[in-house]
């Protein structure tokens, strides 16, 4: 029931790319999206090891809420245009503007 806890990932610019949904204590009416990445240019350290990525957080700006059916969370995509990655997310309630 919690399709959007799954994340997106992809390999754009030698930079891997991940967004995945937060459901905070368990509750679909308190959710966030959250954007990392690391990168993997040559001789750039491994991204196997958490201090090499960089978060920019909750880059849904607010609490989201999900339907309440399916998806039950919400569900977040990347995509990039020219050197730029977007993350866009879907299945909130209410009037979620950021």
């Amino acid at each position: 029931p919690y399709e959007g806890r799954i994340p997106q990932i992809m390999i754009n610019n030698n930079r891997i790319h991940v967004t995945f949904t937060e459901i905070a204590g368990g509750n679909t009416d308190t959710q966030f999206v959250h954007y990392v990445t690391c990168s993997i240019a040559s001789g750039d350290t491994n991204c196997t090891d958490v201090d090499n990525w960089t978060s920019f957080g909750a880059v849904s700006g607010q609490v989201l809420g999900a339907n309440d059916s399916s998806p039950y969370s919400v569900i977040s995509s990347l995509t990039t245009i020219g050197n730029c990655t977007l993350t866009y997310y879907h299945g909130t309630l209410g009037d979620n503007t950021t």
